[in-house]
């Protein structure tokens, strides 16, 4: 399977590469995943790769969490993406979207980036989604208050995977400051996998780290020192570039209570000196 990729990359298009992965029975579930093989695919990378976090932590129940429902097509795919991953990792999955439910509200400053994004853009409708979803739980109103009702519950599984659209930097920032530890209480994986789908766009919105989403992240690290949001760097070994590869990001939470307990597998045999 390998050797017939190599063969494949030099030569053929990501599109063709795409393609393969989504018709070839043969396809391993998280090569799927990397080649571009499903929908949503930074949603399925994400929480496959919590999920298998978790269960090294003997942790049996997660949560993935999107931020930004809008229309619900990336929600309704992050419930197919936690059925197949339960059925890999054994690790249980709550799916739980959250919005305003009336689209965006009003930009508050130049971060919200109002040249692009303004008050109503990505209307919901509650009903037709409600009905579609099967194990997804819908959560409406201000996510600067609710996220953090959401994270007090008393039976909330930890973050396994979040994945933040919601175009601002005011709700993003808000959020990201309650996941720290010290706000939290470990209401999250030690190393959290997110997905910030407003960093990579095109020459009219602009993202940079001055604004929106980029603009939180550098000011959460800046702030947080036990805390911080880096580019997810494994997915730089592989020989491709889709969009969704740039958006991976971790929370490394150094505090944590779990952050110390070891999940490698390397062993004492391993680079042995080689005979």
């Amino acid at each position: 399977m390998q050797n017939l990729v190599n063969r494949l990359l030099p030569s053929t298009s990501f599109d063709a590469l795409r393609h393969f992965a989504r018709t070839s029975k043969q396809t391993p579930y998280d090569k799927k995943i990397l080649w571009n093989g499903v929908s949503y695919a930074g949603y399925a990378y994400g929480l496959l790769h919590g999920c298998r976090q978790a269960r090294k932590l003997n942790i049996h129940q997660v949560t993935a969490v999107e931020l930004g429902v809008a229309g619900g097509n990336g929600l309704l795919a992050l419930e197919r993406h936690s059925k197949a991953i339960e059925k890999h990792t054994g690790v249980s999955v709550n799916v739980i979207g959250m919005d305003t439910g009336d689209g965006l509200p009003e930009p508050k400053d130049y971060r919200d980036i109002p040249y692009y994004f303004s008050k109503g853009d990505f209307q919901m409708n509650e009903v037709a989604l409600r009905k579609r979803l099967t194990k997804g739980r819908l959560v409406l109103g201000d996510v600067c208050s609710t996220f953090g009702d959401l994270i007090a519950e008393a039976d909330f599984a930890p973050i396994a995977f979040v994945s933040f659209d919601m175009d601002y930097y005011h709700p993003t920032k808000a959020v990201l400051d309650q996941l720290a530890v010290k706000n939290n209480g470990n209401k999250a994986l030690p190393r959290t996998f997110m997905y910030f789908d407003n960093t990579i766009g095109n020459p009219e919105v602009l993202y940079n780290e001055f604004a929106g989403e980029l603009l939180a992240i550098s000011e959460f690290n800046r702030e947080h020192t036990q805390s911080k949001v880096v580019r997810d760097r494994s997915l730089l070994a592989h020989n491709l570039n889709f969009a969704w590869y740039h958006k991976i990001y971790v929370l490394h939470q150094f505090d944590h209570e779990l952050y110390g307990t070891n999940i490698g597998q390397q062993g004492p045999g391993a680079l042995s000196l080689k005979t």
